[in-house]
């Protein structure tokens, strides 16, 4: 599979987006739910003070692939 670019400023739109309560309950997708909604929850999982591997671990899980 190719790799997808996520604009820096996208990724930090979309986690004040996510992490404002006002915005609650939420919910996280994208054209596929893998790629793009891997990278931002990955992203949200440090602001979590989650470690790499938990983060890796979880994304591996979830980002099995499309048919």
């Amino acid at each position: 599979e190719s790799a997808v670019y996520i604009p820096e400023d996208r990724i930090r739109e979309a986690l004040k987006a996510v992490l404002d309560p006002g915005n609650h309950p939420v919910l996280i997708h994208c054209k596929s739910g893998k790629h793009r909604t891997g990278c931002l929850v990955g992203c949200l999982r440090k602001l979590q003070k989650w470690c790499l591997l938990s983060i890796f671990d979880e994304y591996q899980r979830f980002a099995w692939c499309k048919v």
